[in-house]
């Protein structure tokens, strides 16, 4: 049985060829240096509970959420500081780095119709009072991510995801997986922005103040 503790990240999708959507940084295995997750899973209430832990990045698109990637196991946590918008969150970091699969092979979460490739998920997220398949899904990770502390998913549903996600990282490797950032979106945006990943993480962080870092 799964013992790692797991929390699902919902993507959205790009809204336009010009929407460069950065986070995660898939290149530099680090997720929440943007803030965009600043109300939720990466606030810093949340350290503690994302080192040792695992993430699991749903992305949306028109096929539905699909699990494109898995992180290995958190290794830092960092408290940073915006001193311009005046916000505090958190960004994870792992190793080894490695880029997700692309969306079209992707194991699905949910779509709009309720199919699925993980019935565990589907029941955890069947209670919630929606008739729509995919604002269930993004309720309960919205409100699981908003609790204090946040709330991991129950372990076997965590072994039920890792478990298909690593047979199909293993089946096809060269196949699925995503050779760089825009392989990883469910939808084209501008290729103009491959060139400039690097320099708009390392803006993004020096802008920062790290506050703490929090490691094994």
């Amino acid at each position: 049985m799964n013992k790692i503790k797991m929390f699902i990240v919902t993507l959205r999708t790009p809204e336009s060829m010009n929407d460069r959507r950065s986070d995660p940084f898939w290149e530099f295995g680090s997720f929440g240096c943007t803030g965009c997750h600043k109300t939720d899973l990466m606030r810093i209430i949340n350290a503690k509970q994302l080192l040792n832990s695992k993430l699991a990045f749903a992305q949306a698109g028109n096929e539905g959420r699909k699990l494109v990637y898995i992180t290995p196991i958190i290794t830092n946590v960092y408290e940073l500081y915006d001193p311009i918008k005046i916000e505090e969150f958190c960004e994870v970091k792992w190793k080894p780095i490695s880029m997700p699969i692309k969306y079209k092979y992707a194991p699905l979460l949910i779509n709009k119709k309720g199919d699925t490739n993980f019935n565990l998920l589907k029941e955890y997220i069947r209670d919630i009072n929606s008739n729509k398949w995919l604002r269930k899904f993004y309720y309960k990770i919205r409100n699981d991510a908003r609790a204090k502390p946040a709330l991991s998913l129950h372990k076997e549903i965590a072994g039920e995801l890792e478990e298909l996600y690593t047979n199909i990282r293993e089946d096809d490797c060269l196949e699925v997986i995503a050779n760089n950032y825009l392989e990883a979106l469910p939808r084209p945006i501008n290729k103009d922005f491959l060139n400039t990943r690097i320099d708009t993480y390392k803006k993004t962080i020096n802008k920062l103040k790290v506050k703490k870092v929090i490691n094994k």
